[in-house]
């Protein structure tokens, strides 16, 4: 037997077949569900087809908001309905889990189906003689549910395990595990099949019966011991049983660790990256221990009896956490090991093989200062490899560090070199002058190196440095004079000081001074530790700086207007570099809004976890190395100013008291034409959009490729000018390789969010995790398919958006054509 409750939270009652009969009739559950129907055919699906037509990322975020809030109306006008609990009976009128009795039935629910009709025709053969007793459409139109008998000895959560291992499905909604979940009403319409006799039938089937208290006391005594079946690719067995899974568990008699690494040691480090030290809290178990199986599985085989061996608890019942990594192990994975596990692995490997080699010296009589570290190879990292050959100065800055360090070096250096050569200009696809503005962020735990980026600073803009202490002091001494003749009506005149390195609390009206006197020359911040910005945005000196960041990275103009005297008033085009570091949190948490455009402007670059490990021993260039590279300063701050002996006779002259002005040389912008380095980019730019067009589920490549492009753009044109104004091979490489890895980088630490935001139009606290990896579509159907075939690739592939999106975006693009009713043909594809 089983209740039912006349509102959302009303006493729950007992369900009879007069009362079902009356429901389905009512027309209080005819006119709500008819509303529903209503908002999402004439409304939702004209969002979604505007949606599936829009491209520009603004345009899209405001129609995914008028679609979520079209969903929450959908969401509320629910609550009318009465709702059925097929789960459980509860004896003391109220529905909770506490008085819950099983009856015997577990609901099964398909989410985001475009046809449930369709859906439940494809398993009308299959769901005979396993239960079933009544089927119908959700209220929302777009599910379908089941509710069958609970196969004797299952829990809700293996019962569903079972149930989608008979039907052959792989991506279910796990959420009905709850004795106390309820299913809303529908009107007699919206009912597949019905089995009325066995519905309200008491004990008739002989593979379920509604359990005693003694016997429910046992079967929860039990669950503790129970371990669920071995889980191959992430997909349901249709084979096993319940019975078998346990059996399948303690046939797993492996020891809890990989390659000779204990998993606890693992777990510990994967937590510690998640921001997690020790026990997670209550509340944020269930979360944690999905991200951390995610992790996991890759070096378990994919199975769930080896995970169910080595995750932690942390309190939680066997089901829940059986339920938990089988979630987990059900979402798409990557080809190659997730980033954040493959650096944990090579770290814990390079200490265990340290550690092996410290034993070995010891017994052989050597000393332990002499043992070295060995560094595994970094081949399974998502980011692309260095360039083999890189342009001689960029060469000479990354020579004296660690392999690991040396791309961050290269993504630190592009800011401070773009403030150097500010002079330089290129032509973009759309005819837009570039500049070479960058946004530079490292990110790395604590006391992982980020410091080494000061050497760079220190040593690329020494000489601008001087430059700016001799425009301060001019400055200071302008203040001076100017507060010892306050009472004077004539005032000293403003020098105006060209100060081009400023620190990252400068206010905005200070901020703006120095734009306006920089003569359209990049200033630059370097903040080692990105908190600075994220402290001073909460007094308010940071207030406007997102979208002054923003306009840095465009160079479009920006200012600000105030009567006081106090302040300074000028419109400019903002030429500012940043270079910026903190830890993942930090970063975070000063990067908060996904959809605002700043993280798809910013180069970000992630530094080894050095947590536990040696201390990375960094080498010095010899003097030689040091002049070369003073002369390479020499030779990007000359660029645009007729001579370097008229530049270096001006700024002598600048010093001397008997310079009127004290100004510093002109120069004039110089424009490169760099036809390979776009044609390069271009040609990057066509590869991934094929590659989001395979799939149309990872709208955050399609979003960040754009802008990583023009970074790779903007770094081929500085990888032209330190090739001595040549566009080598060595130059398109890197402009090549810096789009890739500004691209993999803000896919690696915003992506997800990002698709989230895109693709379900949730907020970032409630989405679920989705990876960023995809399998393709297009590339994977034959040259000729139809509509029946994509949708099956999609629902195995576990894909939502709308197949008319999809196929509607292929043919815009020139991929297929329609050749038939439900037909098409691929038109080019490699």
């Amino acid at each position: 037997m089983f209740d039912i409750v006349s509102r959302f939270n009303s006493k729950p009652i007992l369900c009879t077949k007069e009362i079902l009969h009356n429901t389905l009739c009512s027309q209080v559950v005819v006119q709500t569900c008819r509303e529903i129907a209503d908002i999402v055919k004439t409304k939702i699906e004209e969002v979604e087809r505007q949606i599936a037509a829009t491209t520009e990322p603004g345009d899209l975020a405001a129609l995914e908001k008028d679609e979520k809030a079209l969903w929450d109306e959908v969401a509320r006008l629910k609550k009318r309905l009465p709702a059925f609990c097929f789960q459980a009976h509860y004896t003391d009128g109220k529905r909770h889990n506490t008085s819950a009795e099983e009856s015997g039935f577990c609901m099964f629910d398909v989410d985001d189906l475009d046809d449930p009709k369709a859906t439940f025709g494809e398993t009308a053969e299959k769901i005979k003689g396993i239960g079933v007793v009544l089927a119908h459409i959700t209220p929302s139109t777009r599910g379908l549910r089941y509710v069958f008998r609970t196969p004797k000895g299952m829990t809700i959560a293996q019962a569903q395990l079972w149930f989608a291992g008979q039907l052959g499905i792989e991506q279910y909604d796990g959420c009905t595990k709850d004795l106390a979940r309820i299913s809303f009403a529908v009107p007699e319409a919206y009912v597949l099949m019905i089995d009325e006799e066995r519905l309200f039938g008491e004990n008739e089937n002989q593979h379920t019966e509604t359990k005693t208290v003694d016997e429910r006391a046992e079967a929860k005594q039990q669950k503790n011991d129970v371990k669920p079946k071995k889980s191959l690719k992430s997909q349901v067995s249709t084979e096993k049983t319940a019975s078998e899974c346990v059996e399948s568990a303690k046939e797993m008699v492996d020891e809890p660790n990989f390659k000779g690494i204990p998993f606890k040691l693992i777990i510990d480090r994967l937590l510690l990256a998640q921001g997690v030290d020790g026990e997670p809290a209550e509340g944020e178990r269930n979360t944690t221990l999905y991200n951390l199986v995610r992790q996991l599985r890759y070096i378990c085989d994919f199975s769930q009896s080896r995970l169910m061996q080595v995750v932690p608890r942390w309190g939680m019942s066997e089901e829940e956490v059986a339920q938990t990594v089988q979630s987990a192990l059900s979402t798409v994975r990557r080809t190659e090991l997730p980033p954040h596990l493959g650096q944990t692995l090579r770290l814990l490997t390079s200490q265990q093989m340290e550690m092996n080699a410290a034993t070995a010296d010891a017994a052989a009589g050597i000393e332990q200062a002499d043992a070295k570290i060995i560094v595994p190879s970094s081949a399974n990292d998502k980011t692309p490899p260095l360039p083999e050959h890189l342009p001689r100065l960029l060469d000479l800055l990354t020579k004296s560090y660690p392999q690991e360090y040396r791309a961050a070096i290269l993504m630190s250096a592009m800011p401070i070199l773009g403030t150097l050569a500010t002079r330089a200009r290129a032509r973009y696809f759309d005819g837009a002058e570039h500049l070479l503005s960058f946004l530079t962020c490292i990110v790395a735990p604590q006391a992982s190196g980020k410091s080494c980026t000061r050497k760079l600073v220190d040593m690329l803009l020494g000489r601008l440095q001087k430059q700016d202490n001799d425009e301060r002091e001019k400055e200071r001494r302008w203040m001076e004079e100017k507060k010892a003749r306050k009472n004077s009506k004539q005032q000293p005149e403003d020098p105006r000081a060209k100060i081009r390195i400023v620190p990252a609390t400068i206010s905005n009206a200070m901020l703006f001074k120095r734009l306006d006197c920089s003569e359209s020359e990049h200033l630059f911040t370097y903040a080692e530790e990105i908190d600075t910005l994220s402290k001073g945005r909460k007094s308010g000196a940071w207030s406007q700086k997102d979208d002054i960041m923003r306009q840095a990275f465009d160079n479009s103009i920006c200012g600000q207007d105030y009567m006081s005297d106090n302040s300074w008033s000028a419109m400019v085009k903002v030429f500012y570099n940043t270079l910026t570091c903190g830890t993942p949190v930090a970063v975070h948490r000063y990067y908060n809004d996904v959809e605002g455009g700043l993280v798809s402007r910013v180069c970000f670059s992630q530094l080894p976890d050095m947590l536990g490990a040696q201390m990375p021993i960094f080498g010095r260039l010899t003097k030689d190395e040091e002049a070369e590279v003073a002369k390479w300063v020499e030779k990007l701050m000359a660029l645009g100013r007729e001579t370097p002996e008229k530049e270096s006779e001006a700024i002598g002259n600048a010093d001397e008291p008997d310079n009127a002005s004290g100004k510093l040389p002109q120069s004039d912008p110089v424009e490169f034409d760099i036809p390979r380095v776009k044609q390069a980019i271009w040609g990057w730019l066509e590869a991934r959009r094929l590659e989001y067009l395979e799939t149309q589920e990872n709208p955050a490549l399609d979003i960040f490729r754009r802008r990583s492009a023009v970074i790779g753009f903007r770094a081929g044109l500085l990888a032209v000018l330190l090739s001595d104004e040549e566009e080598t091979d060595e130059a398109i490489e890197f402009a090549t390789w810096v789009a890739s890895y500004a691209l993999a980088e803000q896919l690696d630490l915003f992506g997800e969010e990002m698709n989230h935001l895109m693709m379900e139009g949730e907020s970032l606290c409630s989405a679920k995790e989705k990876t960023t990896y995809y399998q393709p579509l297009l590339g994977s159907l034959p040259d000729e398919f139809t509509v029946e075939q994509l949708v099956l690739l999609r629902m195995q592939a576990g894909y939502k958006s709308p197949v008319k999106q999809v196929l509607w975006r292929w043919k815009q693009n020139g991929l297929v054509e329609k050749i038939g009713k439900n037909k098409f043909k691929k038109l080019q594809w490699k």
